[in-house]
């Protein structure tokens, strides 16, 4: 069976992990999310590595998706490098609950560039991903994940 891949990429500095951006990928399709400098800096304000990205775990986990958690290093200066990867690296993340509802909301569908894109969850779980760093519409961009998430058999709902 196919499985969700949830690839976060970043740095491995100072026995820290600094995530600037994820990738979710199923088969042959992928969609990269780029963090803005406020989603990094949660990691710094809640002293958690994941949490720049982690209402977008609950929002996967809360719709019923399974996935594999992967972690991209590029930099990297520590020696426990490879006990952070042991802790964090090929993690299989199991859902928690039944295959569901995930609704994507363009935050300003008015304008023919749109605006941000919301992804939530039926319990509430809200992750913004910022549009800035893409060259496509955000309607393009939703159709782009909508295709994707809908590979694992949760339903989109489009807003």
């Amino acid at each position: 069976m196919n499985k969700l891949q949830l690839t976060l990429s970043g740095d491995y500095l100072d026995n820290s992990f600094i995530l600037y951006s994820a990738n979710i990928s199923f088969g042959d399709l992928s969609f990269s999310i780029f963090l803005t400098a406020e989603q990094t800096q949660m990691a710094i304000d809640y002293d958690d590595a994941f949490a720049p990205v982690l209402e977008l775990m609950n929002a996967l986990s809360d719709a019923g998706i399974a996935y594999i958690q992967k972690i991209e290093i590029d930099q990297d200066d520590e020696e426990d490098l490879e006990g952070f990867l042991n802790n964090h690296n090929d993690v299989d993340i199991e859902p928690w609950t039944d295959v569901n509802i995930l609704t994507l909301t363009d935050t300003n569908s008015a304008t023919s560039e749109g605006g941000n894109i919301i992804i939530e969850s039926n319990s509430g779980h809200i992750f913004e991903i910022s549009t800035e760093n893409y060259e496509d519409s955000t309607s393009m961009i939703i159709c782009q994940l909508s295709e994707l998430l809908k590979k694992t058999g949760v339903k989109i709902i489009l807003n």
